[in-house]
């Protein structure tokens, strides 16, 4: 059976606060099952849970809503059970779209962002040179996410 954490030490390591938690919750945000609790009973969490808040957190304190962020937690969610959940996201804040076609998935490390196409990076930056006109929303900001860091943070959480 896999251990069960404390609510409080989830919201610390996911970076959010009880009412982040209690919001999402009441609006059906959560994709994972939260356990029901009683006053005075203390809510015990899962990994799943831990790994759902904290990448919510990232998001929506990214400036995204938290029913585009809920849907794209799912799909991260997925991708972790699995396995294959690559360690950085890179995000037009404008588009909501991936800046690069792929090439983005191979980043393994910082030092080998400069193997990303920037090309097509300046072009979804709206930065690209003379006569090279971007494709979509140009943004003025990228945001960028390292889930490896957030499991890697829900993960101290189990091995204390």
């Amino acid at each position: 059976m896999a251990p069960s954490l404390s609510l409080q030490s989830v919201l610390a390591a996911a970076r959010c606060n009880r009412d982040d938690f209690n919001n999402w919750n009441r609006r059906g945000i959560l994709n994972t099952r939260v356990t029901k609790t009683t006053t005075g009973v203390a809510r015990t969490m899962t990994r799943e849970n831990a790994l759902e808040l904290a990448f919510l957190a990232a998001l929506t304190q990214s400036g995204f809503e938290p029913q585009f962020a809920s849907v794209e937690v799912k799909r991260w969610l997925d991708f972790e059970t699995r396995d294959a959940l690559p360690r950085y996201w890179f995000c037009n804040p404008r588009s909501k779209k991936l800046p690069l076609s792929g090439e983005w998935r191979r980043v393994a490390s910082f030092q080998h962002l400069s193997e990303i196409n920037l090309r097509a990076l300046l072009k979804q930056l709206g930065d690209a040179p003379e006569g090279d006109e971007p494709k979509g929303l140009s943004a003025s900001t990228l945001i960028f996410i390292d889930r490896g860091e957030i499991v890697r943070r829900v993960d101290a959480l189990l091995t204390g």
